[in-house]
């Protein structure tokens, strides 16, 4: 069912006073009717906003399934190119930008 989520963001199913709910992704357009958006896994997690030269920057970035907890979500990230001073490891994307970045 890709117009309902299970899943919140954290990877929860979401609950309310103790009962499981759902969630969909709708915009009432002319005429009385709806618009229901399909929910699609995507990534998650928001990135640094600041990078410092000489400084480490980090990012471990999550992904998200409307149908499927994360801790269900095995993920291996990788990347074609990065700039100089980035990279993988454990999934998290990190390293020291160097002066000339």
């Amino acid at each position: 069912m890709p117009y309902i989520s299970r899943f919140n963001a954290q990877g929860k199913k979401s609950k309310s006073k103790g009962n499981h709910i759902g969630h969909v992704d709708a915009k009432r357009i002319e005429g009385g009717t709806w618009d229901f958006r399909p929910f699609q896994r995507k990534l998650g997690g928001t990135p640094p906003g600041m990078v410092y030269t000489a400084l480490r920057w980090a990012w471990t970035p999550h992904i998200w399934d409307p149908q499927a907890s994360r801790a269900n979500l095995p993920v291996k990230y990788s990347s074609l190119m990065l700039p100089s001073g980035l990279s993988w490891k454990d999934d998290c994307l990190s390293g020291v930008p160097p002066p000339n970045a």
